[in-house]
């Protein structure tokens, strides 16, 4: 019986897997599907006012573009290729406006979020989390119509 926290453990295994297999001196195994999670990227833009709830988030929001190019980075050179990537959720930081006219205006921290998975050589799939829903006065509609509009689908290169 499939329950959430196989599924849960099995996909940390597999993510562990993928990052120690370029250690391995082994060949690829075409059997094996090769794919790695990331988690809460939180991509700000310059629009961000902040402060988080504590000094130590504050100062790590301003890092979260670094490290998402970093694990991208890392993601796309390692061999075996991986195959696909899930983003699983907080993909950015929030909303800076309420005005849904903004975002059609402005380079935000959707657009930055887009053009950082853009740079990935494999297809990524973006998950919503808490964050990309946290815009008080902007529906789910809405938001998810942003998201749609300015990520778009991503399908590698």
């Amino acid at each position: 019986m499939n329950t959430r926290r196989t599924f849960l453990r099995a996909g940390a295994t597999a993510a562990g897997a993928v990052w120690l297999r370029p250690l391995s001196s082994a060949a690829p195994d075409s059997s094996k599907f090769y794919f790695a999670l990331i988690a809460d990227t939180h991509i700000i833009d310059s629009f961000y006012k902040g402060p988080e709830s504590n000094p130590e988030d504050t100062e790590s929001m301003l890092h979260t573009t670094d490290r998402l190019e970093s694990a991208r980075t890392g993601i796309n050179g390692l061999e075996p290729r991986i195959e696909q990537v899930f983003l699983i959720g907080d993909y950015f930081h929030d909303y800076p406006s309420r005005d849904i006219d903004f975002y059609f205006k402005n380079e935000t921290r959707i657009d930055k979020a887009k053009a950082l998975t853009d740079a990935f050589r494999m297809p990524v799939h973006v998950g919503f989390g808490n964050h990309d829903y946290s815009a008080r006065g902007i529906s789910r509609e809405s938001s998810h119509e942003l998201f749609r509009r300015g990520c778009g689908s991503h399908t590698g290169h």
